[in-house]
């Protein structure tokens, strides 16, 4: 006789008798798999009877309820942990100021207060200025484009769907000696704009652009931004005709968001007049960084990497600028109006379906229908306050268009193609742009 089979026994009552139930004293209606243990489904360590959102990103931290803990839920949790003023803690008028012995003075919540004074504010830098030079309404020849990326101050800033080229970013003095250079070098100023640390771009009036010209230029060196810099370009005398580098990532035959790359340092986009937008990063004097900079963008994907060279706002070859080339390696310093043939690592975009965005917890049947259809991921925008969910991973576009024709006649009427690259979610339109279809 098996004696196991003899023991019914369930004293939980989740119809897994005890002797093969490894979790004990389940609470009464909690679903358990086939171990008697509560399920959870995310593997997120809070159980679905308890967890208020049951498509958990993999990995991600989690509160009691099993919510993503976002930035600010971070930021709470540091605050109580490091409380040193009792903001968050219970207080019965008094706080024993020491532990010590059976003599211990008092101190009130006033004194505490006052011994524990609130930090001022920072306060918030000032707006950096910088100079307009050009834009991509049209664009740019190719002696325009080396002199511009040349230029170490140059910079592109994205204002909605137009693009300004800069030099920037100047204090007042900066600027006024940057403008007059300029002048003698018969560069058009299109006009002068201040760009906050969120990229609120106010442009500034004549009048205000003439009273920063005609203010005595301060002899004191506030320029220091480059100096701690091991990255970017440190400050060039006038007469230092060191050449510099930048790294060209590729060119495009579609106009690409700078922001697209944003795990790249230092990125600029320039339209040529031929059309293409071609994307650099980087900006340096010492030849070992920029090389050192380009076989990072390689090994991490991107195929068309190269170093350009740059001196007297013209470009040279790697051998004039110091590089040991090969006898066979021949350079051409004409700008080529043919797009990258493979610029990106196709593996690096991915195409997915969005099937829904929800900021509580995502309702019973939606959940069920998701999980009838495949396996869903979940990505929450802390910024946003949603949790978006994902299903679907392909390469091929066409492919990602049938998925979703699947599941349209499954209901999700809605579901929409987004792209993915490099772990983060674009349009489906910038997805097929680096791609180049």
């Amino acid at each position: 006789m098996n004696l196991l089979l003899q023991d019914t026994i369930d004293s939980d009552g989740d119809s897994i008798v005890d002797h093969i139930d490894f979790c004990a004293k389940t609470p009464p209606n909690t679903p358990v798999d086939q171990f008697g243990c509560p399920l959870d489904d995310d593997i997120d360590g809070v159980i679905n009877s308890k967890d208020k959102e049951l498509l958990t990103f993999e990995g991600v931290i989690v509160n009691e309820d099993g919510v993503t803990m976002t930035e600010d839920d971070f930021m709470l949790a540091y605050r109580k942990y490091r409380d040193s003023t009792g903001e968050y803690s219970e207080w019965d008028t008094i706080y024993n100021k020491s532990y010590a012995g059976p003599l211990r003075s008092k101190l009130t919540i006033d004194e505490i207060i006052k011994s524990n004074p609130v930090e001022k504010p920072v306060e918030k830098p000032e707006k950096e200025l910088f100079i307009v030079v050009g834009s991509d309404v049209q664009g740019v020849s190719s002696e325009e484009l080396w002199e511009k990326l040349a230029d170490r101050d140059f910079q592109v800033k994205e204002s909605g769907d137009s693009i300004m080229y800069v030099l920037g970013g100047y204090d007042e003095n900066e600027l006024s000696t940057k403008i007059k250079e300029l002048e003698d070098n018969n560069v058009e100023v299109q006009g002068i704009v201040e760009i906050s640390a969120d990229d609120e771009i106010i442009a500034l009036e004549d009048e205000e652009v003439e009273q920063i010209m005609n203010t005595p230029v301060s002899t004191t060196n506030n320029s220091t931004k480059n100096e701690s810099s091991t990255e970017f370009v440190p400050v060039i005398e006038p007469n230092d005709n060191s050449p510099t580098f930048r790294v060209q990532i590729g060119a495009f035959n579609r106009k690409i968001k700078k922001s697209i790359f944003k795990d790249i340092p230092n990125v600029v986009g320039i339209k040529g007049d031929d059309g293409l937008y071609r994307f650099f990063s980087g900006s340096y004097i010492d030849k070992s960084k920029a090389a050192s900079h380009k076989v990072d963008l390689t090994l991490t994907g991107y195929n068309d990497a190269f170093i350009v060279a740059f001196q007297n706002g013209k470009r040279i070859t790697l051998k004039e600028a110091g590089f040991e080339v090969k006898k066979d390696f021949s350079e051409n310093l004409e700008v080529s109006s043919t797009p990258s043939e493979n610029p990106i690592d196709s593996e690096m975009v991915r195409f997915k379906i969005q099937v829904g965005a929800f900021k509580e917890k995502v309702p019973a049947d939606i959940l069920a229908n998701f999980k009838k259809l495949g396996n869903v991921k979940a990505i929450t925008n802390a910024g946003q306050g949603y949790t978006k969910y994902y299903m679907g991973d392909f390469m091929d576009y066409s492919n990602v268009l049938k998925f979703r024709k699947k599941l349209v006649a499954n209901g999700l009427i809605d579901c929409f193609v987004v792209g993915e690259f490099k772990n983060n979610i674009i349009t489906s339109k910038e997805a097929r742009d680096l791609l180049g279809q």
